[in-house]
């Protein structure tokens, strides 16, 4: 797309909305922008300065907001925002929309639009094997009842992935008192049905379409591996559930997953550092989904193994009697700087979760946590519904637990003990 319209030698603006600036700041780099030509990058959404000599790429979601936004770029004939346009939408835009009747109903704009592109790129690749749709609220919009046009989009966002993937899959669904799984799948079938993709050599791909019911525990549990640790007790930002920081700045901002944490420098200075935590961190990406205590242990080892690699470091380390000792002792060094920022990162990172396992209780908590998801202890054996529950009690009624960990313990008790009533819950509540 960038390089159809920009390319060496033909520099060009970039305009895109905040839907669009999270899908592509997952798929590169400002610097893979700005090397294709894109002098600046600007939300539609903002004031912006003109710029008449150069031409325009905008990059937008099929939204009423973006299209009017960019009608009024060059509703002045005589001062467009930008020399030309060269349009593409994100997603197709429903048969059902006023989208292309408003732009043809544009006299000043439609002489500058060079190409009108459906780019079918609805979706944000959030992960290696992780994508998500920038729709944090779509939960809240489910209940009482989803609306069709919510339905609808997340169809066509899920036909666009399979698009982009070169799949047709097989769906299958989650058929349950609530309509939604079926009316979803039936849907993204229909939608498959009218795109044409060419075979896979690959095997035989499944879509599989699930609600939250189908298994609640995840929901309350404490999980052990990396990355949901760190996410769950040190609290940190999910990119796209901040999306509300992009409206108060007029440069694009791109929400990224950062940790944030605080060093003392070589002259006793307290320095506030941000490490962002994504595919680019290759510490991250290779230890995330690993157990807590694994990955401790591997930093560390590493951590060793860069020691015994790099003779000046090695120096270093003669006064040095821990892993977090060495980096202090090595990280003034200036051709180590970006190695030992990424082990001091999760070095802090790391040992921050296991502050807040022993602050919070979590392995006491998470014991019974696993014995009410199992039904079985650790060696494999069944536990009574009478000792679950004695041991909830025990420590609902604990005081050095907080208050959360009392909540979500209750929650998992209410949603995997079958047979509780009204009576039962109110009273484990009132403990």
């Amino acid at each position: 797309m960038i390089r159809q319209v920009g390319g060496p030698g033909n520099y060009i603006a970039m305009v895109v909305d905040s839907r669009t600036l999270g899908i592509l700041s997952s798929c590169c780099s400002v610097y893979d922008v700005l090397n294709d030509g894109v002098t600046i990058v600007e939300l539609i959404s903002k004031q912006r300065q003109p710029l008449p000599e150069l031409n325009a790429l905008y990059f937008l979601s099929p939204s009423e907001d973006s299209v009017q936004a960019l009608i009024k770029d060059f509703k002045d004939e005589k001062k467009p925002q930008y020399r030309s346009a060269y349009v593409y939408f994100s997603a197709y835009i429903p048969d059902s929309s006023k989208i292309m009747a408003s732009l043809a109903d544009s006299p000043s704009l439609l002489p500058r639009i060079r190409c009108l592109v459906e780019f079918n790129l609805s979706f944000v690749a959030y992960e290696q094997r992780v994508f998500h749709f920038g729709m944090p609220d779509a939960l809240f919009q489910l209940f009482p009842l989803p609306s069709p046009y919510l339905l609808q989009k997340i169809a066509d966002d899920l036909v666009s992935l399979c698009v982009t993937m070169s799949q047709k899959p097989a769906i299958r669904y989650h058929r349950n008192q609530l309509p939604w799984c079926e009316q979803l799948a039936t849907l993204v079938h229909k939608g498959l049905k009218s795109e044409k993709i060419p075979p896979s050599d690959e095997r035989d791909t499944i879509l599989l379409i699930l609600d939250r019911s189908v298994d609640l525990a995840p929901l309350f549990v404490h999980e052990y591996t990396y990355q949901a640790l760190a996410y769950d007790v040190l609290e940190l930002p999910v990119c796209c559930h901040n999306s509300s920081k992009a409206s108060h700045s007029d440069t694009p901002e791109v929400l990224e997953d950062v940790f944030e944490y605080d060093v003392t420098n070589n002259m006793g200075v307290v320095e506030r550092k941000k490490a962002i935590l994504g595919e680019q961190d290759e510490v991250w990406v290779r230890y995330r989904h690993q157990h807590i205590q694994d990955v401790n242990q591997s930093v560390q080892e590493e951590i060793q193994l860069f020691l015994k690699e790099n003779s000046t470091a090695k120096m270093q380390q003669n006064m040095a009697t821990t892993s977090e000792d060495t980096l202090k002792a090595i990280r003034s060094l200036p051709q180590y700087q970006e190695a030992l920022s990424r082990y001091w990162t999760h070095v802090t990172l790391s040992e921050k979760c296991f502050d807040k396992l022993q602050d919070l209780r979590i392995m006491t908590v998470g014991a019974v946590e696993q014995d009410l998801c199992c039904g079985v202890d650790k060696d494999g054996k069944e536990i009574s519904a009478t000792k679950l529950l004695a041991a909830v009690a025990s420590l609902v009624s604990d005081g050095t637990i907080g208050s959360d960990e009392k909540l979500r313990l209750l929650l998992l008790e209410f949603t995997q003990m079958l047979g509780m009533d009204t009576a039962d819950r109110t009273k484990a509540s009132t403990r």
